[in-house]
């Protein structure tokens, strides 16, 4: 009998171990089954993760944590300012330009790389040019000083952008344009700065109404052109000056240049053209409070010239000195509020 149980419990439990039962009976032989750990069955729970798993899970983690950081702080912002170099380099170069171009007697030392630089520069500065080449809506001699004004503007509001945390205040597309721009401006520098007294180059008036073409792009593709911040400032004053620059390009051509010898030498005549394309320009709905300070204080600057240039009583006479006043107003209603 003994033998039999024994044979049924090897058959029912062929997986446990036989420990003797410490409370049996010495002299009975019959064993005590001990269970095995219970296997896992399909869809029960996995049994906890070793240590070791979790800590490097929690290092892999970390350490991604860290390239993500490093991305932000680092390499973004080295790309940033990657992105901002061309402008930067166009600009550096178009206020040495502009700067050596107002000052000839401060020309640096020859073995300089700034003489380097500049020897393309001409002995003829923005004040000669205009007196080389004079005209009845010719802007006073300082407000040729807005060319280094120009590009300080645009020297804090690039590095500004390059240097701001997270999205750039400027597109590629604005540097691409602001680059382009500076390249035109510095160009016609150098054109006019070889200007001479009865030689006027032609790319005088080729090259200057690039500038504002390039420097307006980004505010036209703007949804609202008159808004405004560090981006619209710089690109509003810049392409606001340089249209009306462009202007006077155009009436100093017709004037001096003979290309047109139906309008060469007629001063009222060509005064009015510059007029009527001032008007045309400062009457765009969508100009902003920039570009109707810029308008504004330009046409007053021509006015003043012509009142204290001498012969008030017989500027009465003169079709754009009257053309000029009506200008101004117009300009100044722009400025502090739409016309009736």
């Amino acid at each position: 009998m003994k033998h039999f149980i024994f044979l049924l419990a090897i058959l029912h439990a062929p997986t446990a171990a036989f420990v003797p039962s410490p409370t049996a009976n010495p002299r009975c032989t019959v064993p005590r089954l001990a269970t095995s750990p219970p296997l896992l069955r399909p869809g029960s729970a996995a049994a906890p993760r070793p240590s070791s798993t979790l800590s490097a899970t929690s290092l892999a983690d970390i350490t991604e944590r860290l390239l993500e950081r490093t991305d932000s702080l680092l390499l973004d912002r080295a790309l940033s300012v990657a992105d901002h170099v061309p402008a930067l380099t166009s600009l550096l170069y178009f206020g040495f330009v502009s700067m050596v171009s107002m000052m000839p007697a401060a020309r640096p030392d020859p073995a300089t790389l700034a003489a380097f630089l500049s020897r393309n520069v001409g002995p003829t500065t923005n004040s000669a040019f205009a007196a080389f080449f004079p005209t009845l809506i010719t802007p006073p001699t300082p407000v040729f000083l807005v060319w280094p004004v120009i590009a300080l503007v645009q020297l804090l509001t690039v590095t500004m952008s390059a240097l701001r945390p997270g999205e750039p205040a400027l597109s590629q597309r604005d540097l691409s344009a602001l680059a382009v721009a500076n390249v035109a401006s510095s160009a016609w520098l150098l054109v006019s700065s070889r200007a001479m007294e009865g030689l006027l180059p032609l790319r005088s008036f080729l090259v200057l109404p690039l500038v504002p073409i390039l420097s307006g792009y980004p505010l036209k593709m703007t949804s609202d052109e008159s808004k405004i911040n560090a981006r619209s400032v710089m690109f509003g004053i810049y392409s606001s000056f340089t249209t009306i620059a462009s202007f006077l390009a155009l009436t100093v051509e017709l004037q001096h240049g003979g290309r047109i010898p139906l309008l060469y030498g007629l001063q009222e005549v060509n005064a009015l053209i510059f007029l009527a394309l001032f008007v045309v320009n400062a009457n765009r709905p969508k100009n902003s409070i920039v570009k109707k300070i810029v308008n504004a204080g330009a046409v007053s600057g021509i006015l003043l010239k012509r009142i204290f240039s001498g012969g008030f009583l017989n500027l009465f006479f003169s079709a754009s000195f009257l053309g000029t006043l009506v200008t101004t107003w117009i300009s100044f209603k722009q400025l502090f509020g739409k016309l009736d």
